[in-house]
């Protein structure tokens, strides 16, 4: 499979970002994808894991990547790897818009969204309260 021929991107106008399945199974890969996630200024994912590893790579802009509750930031040219089952969270947090290249070692990753609505209902800038869930809220108290 030398070539691929990219599908339109898929847009989530409510988080204001946009997603391009550069490598994917529908574009005949078997064991990897490759996604473009562009993000408008306040775009973001909510928090959510994955059954694999994802590698992300800023390639413009800036933002803040959540790994649990431990914000890091994310600016041009960094790399940064979410270990499987790993909590996290990504928000643009500059003025122009953040770029990311997210690779998978799977054609089809498994996402799990930790929100009633998956992204849609997602308050910002902040997630620590979204994080927690429910049992470890209770021992807190």
């Amino acid at each position: 499979m030398p070539f691929i021929t990219q599908a339109a991107p898929r847009i989530f106008s409510r988080q204001r970002i946009s997603v391009e399945g550069i490598v994917t199974a529908e574009s005949g890969s078997a064991n990897s994808s490759l996604f473009l996630v562009t993000y408008q200024p306040k775009g973001y994912v909510g928090p959510h894991y994955h059954d694999q590893e994802q590698i992300l790579q800023c390639l413009e802009g800036e933002g803040l990547v959540y790994f649990e509750n431990d914000p890091q930031p994310l600016t041009e040219g960094q790399v940064a790897v979410v270990p499987a089952g790993v909590r996290h969270a990504i928000f643009n947090t500059g003025q122009n818009q953040f770029r990311v290249a997210v690779f998978n070692p799977v054609a089809v990753p498994t996402t799990h969204w930790l929100t009633k609505n998956r992204r849609s209902s997602f308050p910002l800038p902040f997630v620590h309260d979204v994080f927690e869930r429910p049992q470890e809220a209770a021992e807190k108290k």
